[in-house]
C-alpha cells in the first residue's frame, strides 16, 4: 500500500491542529483559570460570604458581578480597574 503523498499529510495535520485550536481553550489555558478562579473563591467565601447575612452577601455578589462585568468590557479603562471597599 502507498502513503499519501507529504504535501496531504502535511494539509490533514495542519486541518487537525485548527480545529482543535477551535474548540476552546488548551488544557494548559483551563489549568491556569482554573487556579484564577480557586483564588478569587477563596477571597470571595471569608470576605463576603461567611461575615454577612445572606441577602447582603447577595447583593455584594451582584455589585461584584457589575464590576468584573466593566472590566472585561472595558480592561484598559482607569475606571474599572480599581474601587473604593470603603463605599457603601
Amino acid at each position: 500500500m502507498e502513503s499519501p503523498p507529504h504535501s496531504r499529510l502535511a494539509e490533514a495535520v495542519e486541518r487537525r491542529l485548527s480545529a482543535q485550536q477551535s474548540h476552546g481553550p488548551s488544557p494548559a489555558e483551563m489549568a491556569a483559570e482554573h487556579a484564577k478562579r480557586q483564588k478569587f473563591r477563596r477571597l470571595i467565601d471569608p470576605g463576603i460570604l461567611r461575615p454577612n447575612p445572606e441577602p447582603e452577601a447577595v447583593e455584594s455578589m451582584k455589585i461584584l458581578y457589575k464590576l468584573s462585568e466593566n472590566l472585561i468590557r472595558e480592561p484598559e479603562n482607569p475606571k474599572f480597574q480599581r474601587f473604593r471597599t470603603t463605599n457603601t
